[in-house]
């Protein structure tokens, strides 16, 4: 099962770790109140880049598997984020 894993020739739409991190990086920026707002969302923004770049640079996605798995993680973030009624920090 690992090695099928690991050396599965395909693509997928969307990208699992873009989705899953902009959903959970996303979510520990909004939540947690260390530092100040901006660079808690920054510094998130950047790590969500960094694993969606990484996906594209070894050739496991397309750039459009990762930029539908970001929007999807950010806005099911937003949907949660809205139901629970929790607002940002700051």
């Amino acid at each position: 099962m690992w090695e099928r894993a690991a050396t599965a020739d395909g693509f997928t739409l969307p990208s699992g770790h873009a989705t899953g991190s902009a959903a959970v990086y996303g979510a520990a920026a909004l939540a947690f109140e260390v530092g100040r707002r901006r660079v808690r969302y920054a510094a998130a923004a950047l790590v969500v880049v960094a694993v969606a770049l990484s996906r594209v640079v070894i050739g496991v996605h397309y750039l459009t598997d990762v930029l539908v798995g970001v929007a999807l993680g950010g806005g099911y973030l937003a949907v949660v984020w809205t139901l629970s009624g929790a607002s940002a920090s700051g």
